[in-house]
């Protein structure tokens, strides 16, 4: 019984990670994002660090160049309670994604 609840969280989480990944190339599509080529588009990056179970997200509201400081930038760790909640990540995201 605990390993077919364990499996079902794990699955949920997926999930939404696929959701902010998913958000994140809506927000860029599939070509090259930088300030020089898309002007004042929003930019966003996506990382996922294996050795702390994280998801971070930056987006660069006016577009990504050199010396830029992140307008949102938001982690969370995988099956901790503390840190970014992946419905946050995503809201911001829509909001973004939304935006354009």
């Amino acid at each position: 019984m605990k390993k077919r609840i364990a499996k079902k969280i794990e699955k949920k989480r997926r999930e939404g990670i696929h959701k902010v990944l998913d958000l994140v190339l809506d927000v860029n599509g599939l070509k090259a994002r930088q300030k020089e080529l898309t002007g004042d588009k929003p930019t966003a990056f996506f990382s996922f660090s294996g050795h702390i179970a994280a998801v971070m997200v930056s987006v660069y509201n006016a577009g990504w160049a050199t010396g830029i400081e992140d307008a949102l930038n938001l982690t969370h760790y995988l099956g901790e309670d503390y840190g970014d909640s992946l419905e946050k990540i995503l809201q911001k995201l829509t909001e973004v994604a939304n935006g354009l």
